[in-house]
């Protein structure tokens, strides 16, 4: 046997390559829409928090009214 015929052909070393280059791009834009999608998802929330906090706030920086057990009593008492 000769040498070239122990090793695969350039012909076969370069589509090996070509479909694992395919496979590595395909993967990284599933990667990519993936990342998107979860920054995305980050987006939403952090503006949630900040609606949120807002919101609540003056019950945060103590500025609410401090509620006593009196407050919590029943009507009829």
């Amino acid at each position: 046997m000769e040498e070239s015929d122990k090793q695969p052909s350039i012909e076969t070393r370069l589509t090996a390559l070509e479909e694992s280059l395919m496979h590595v791009e395909r993967t990284l834009r599933e990667l990519n829409e993936a990342t998107c999608s979860i920054q995305d998802r980050l987006d939403r929330r952090d503006r949630m928090l900040s609606h949120l906090a807002e919101e609540t706030g003056p019950l945060e920086d103590g500025h609410a009214e401090k509620r006593t057990l009196e407050d919590d009593r029943p009507p009829h008492y």
